[in-house]
């Protein structure tokens, strides 16, 4: 495909773009809140590699912020497009970290705050069963 066809409306490469950038702005808080600053760098450029082909307008922009303006735009969608790839790569290898970050954390916090709060034998287990502590949790194995 030649490289301007990338940027032409309704090429399934521009739709799939302009969906993944829905996508990841859906979870953009997640992604703010897990993300350590030492991945900033990568993640900007693998966002910036998938999100290009979402519309021509984006695309411009991406080329100013990136200081490629006497660049033309198809020749940095022809980098780009090879780059993408590796940008996916990358980008869900970061956001499996993040998961794991994200479903370890909790766990976390509910074991620390269970074992540094004594809780009495009636009281509702900190599991969330509903049951008593006693019944639960507190219960001795047999």
């Amino acid at each position: 495909m030649p490289p301007n066809a990338y940027l032409e409306t309704d090429a399934p490469l521009q739709q799939w773009a302009y969906g993944f950038g829905i996508g990841h702005d859906w979870l953009e808080k997640f992604w703010d809140e897990y993300t350590p600053k030492e991945f900033d760098e990568f993640l900007r450029g693998d966002l910036l590699a998938m999100s290009f082909f979402a519309s021509r307008e984006l695309a411009e922009t991406y080329r100013k912020e990136i200081n490629k303006p006497d660049m033309p735009l198809e020749a940095l969608a022809d980098l780009l497009v090879q780059e993408l790839p590796n940008a996916m790569r990358s980008y869900a290898q970061i956001g499996r970290i993040l998961c794991k970050a994200a479903l370890n954390e909790p766990a976390l916090e509910r074991v620390a705050s269970v074992r540094s709060v004594k809780i009495g034998r009636n009281a509702p287990c900190p599991c969330g069963s509903g049951r008593k502590y006693k019944q639960c949790c507190g219960s001795a194995p047999h």
